[in-house]
């Protein structure tokens, strides 16, 4: 990549863990599983850097079943050649049995643009992605 698609994409990557800092702690609060999979750094494995990171809930839901939800943030980039500065943001709501396939799932993607998440925060679209995956297994 180019050194100004790299430094746009350091430039994102700063504003991102500036906002997801709090974010974190808060989530932690609450025992939810932070996992950053982000690829800081140019390898072999890496064409390209991304900024991304996963949360997941679980609570108990009907005797040995599991009610899951799974929220990930990423922003990829791409996505600078194409000027977007989009973050995906995914979420997986899940019943499961430990060992088992998931007799359940429910998926909702959405981008949003950079200052969409700036403005809302991180925070709050986390929360409304977990608070929509719990409904969701709620009315099964």
């Amino acid at each position: 990549m180019s050194s100004q698609t790299e430094a746009t994409s350091r430039e994102v990557e700063q504003i991102l863990d500036r906002l997801i800092t709090d974010t974190i702690a808060q989530l932690k609060e609450h025992n939810v599983t932070i996992t950053d999979q982000s690829a800081r750094t140019y390898h072999y494995k890496n064409h390209f850097l991304s900024w991304s990171y996963r949360f997941e809930s679980q609570r108990l839901y009907r005797g040995p079943e599991i009610a899951l939800v799974t929220v990930s943030m990423t922003w990829d980039e791409p996505a600078v050649v194409d000027a977007s500065r989009e973050i995906r943001v995914w979420s997986q709501a899940a019943i499961l049995q430990i060992g088992k396939v998931s007799r359940w799932k429910h998926i909702i993607e959405q981008g949003y643009p950079i200052e969409v998440v700036i403005s809302r925060g991180v925070t709050t679209i986390i929360w409304e992605y977990f608070r929509r995956g719990y409904a969701a297994i709620d009315r099964v």
